[in-house]
């Protein structure tokens, strides 16, 4: 091993993907290409991605969100299912644990949200509001790397 190199996959905290995309309404007319877009917007799936069940689950949750703010795995799950009914309940629940990794869910108490119901009281403002904080946070540590690239002979 070279000294002073580091195993990088160690310090990866998180990763953040946000694509910048046209919204174009007259393409955008039906709940499903609403979400699809939404979850592309957001980096949950590729532009290549052929299963349904995360946009289905997203389209679960917002669709609870909005209804309720807040809701339960098992009103998450029920809603899925009336989506999707042939949808795999352990396929759901890990990608519960993925939505909830990327920051897209957020639980508390055994209730889940769409983004941290601390950054804001609506669906966007909390979304945005996360996206924005992570992205300041790794900005921090870049700024860090740019000044010691700078002092390094």
């Amino acid at each position: 091993m070279v000294m002073g190199l580091i195993p990088e996959s160690q310090h990866i905290i998180s990763e953040l993907k946000l694509r910048k995309m046209n919204f174009v309404e007259d393409g955008l007319i039906t709940k499903k290409s609403i979400v699809r877009w939404l979850c592309l917007a957001l980096g949950l799936i590729s532009e290549k991605e052929s299963r349904q069940l995360i946009i289905t689950m997203v389209e679960a949750a917002l669709t609870l969100s909005l209804e309720k703010n807040s809701f339960t795995s098992n009103e998450l799950i029920t809603k899925i299912k009336e989506l999707d009914n042939q949808a795999n309940e352990k396929a759901i629940r890990y990608h519960i644990s993925q939505l909830k990794k990327s920051g897209f869910l957020y639980e508390k108490n055994r209730d889940y949200y769409l983004g941290n119901p601390y950054l804001g009281n609506t669906v966007e403002e909390r979304l945005k509001k996360y996206y924005q904080k992570e992205l300041e946070e790794s900005f921090i540590n870049i700024e860090k790397a740019i000044k010691k690239f700078k002092l390094v002979k």
